[in-house]
């Protein structure tokens, strides 16, 4: 995988599934020896409103993002509103991602692309494994891993921004 000359910003919020996020983006960027720079990293409440002004912030700066990462949906959708107030086209000068697949994933315009958590097989191994437990069939602590998908949709794309150079990358 090439990163090529993108600049990728992340919005989360300040909370610990958002920290993982960025912990996450922090090592992809290092895995391709490129530098994070903690100017892309900005934190949000959990509205649309803050996240539209933020992305707003950042790209109306000198080298705008090409991509801006999203710890969920409602994040993404105050992203799109940014980008849109600042004319981006998308995904041909910016490419957005959320997380969570949710309603608001489908049906923006564009929508979304997100990453979906298999909820219900989390919610029903939950139930099964409380239920071992009170019944006392219990096999003790277990781990379980539950991998996520990535839901493809057309907020994302190759962007046509052709004036970059290495020290604005990441």
């Amino acid at each position: 995988m090439s990163l090529g000359h993108t600049r990728i910003a992340v919005i989360a919020e300040e909370n610990s599934s958002s920290q993982e996020h960025i912990r996450g983006y922090r090592k992809v960027l290092q895995d391709h020896n490129i530098r994070a720079r903690e100017d892309l990293i900005v934190i949000s409440d959990s509205s649309a409103e803050h996240a539209r002004c933020l992305a707003g912030g950042l790209l109306g700066s000198l080298h705008p993002p090409t991509a801006i990462i999203t710890c969920n949906d409602v994040l993404a959708i105050g992203t799109l509103l940014g980008a849109r107030e600042k004319n981006m086209k998308i995904p041909e000068n910016l490419s957005i991602t959320g997380f969570g697949n949710t309603l608001l994933s489908k049906n923006s315009n564009p929508p979304l692309t997100t990453v979906e958590i298999p909820i219900q097989s989390m919610c029903s191994l939950a139930v099964d494994l409380l239920v071992e437990e009170i019944e006392k069939r219990s096999k003790g602590k277990q781990a379980v891993l539950m991998l996520p998908k990535l839901i493809i949709q057309k907020s994302t794309g190759v962007c046509l921004v052709n004036d970059l150079n290495k020290e604005d990358v990441s």
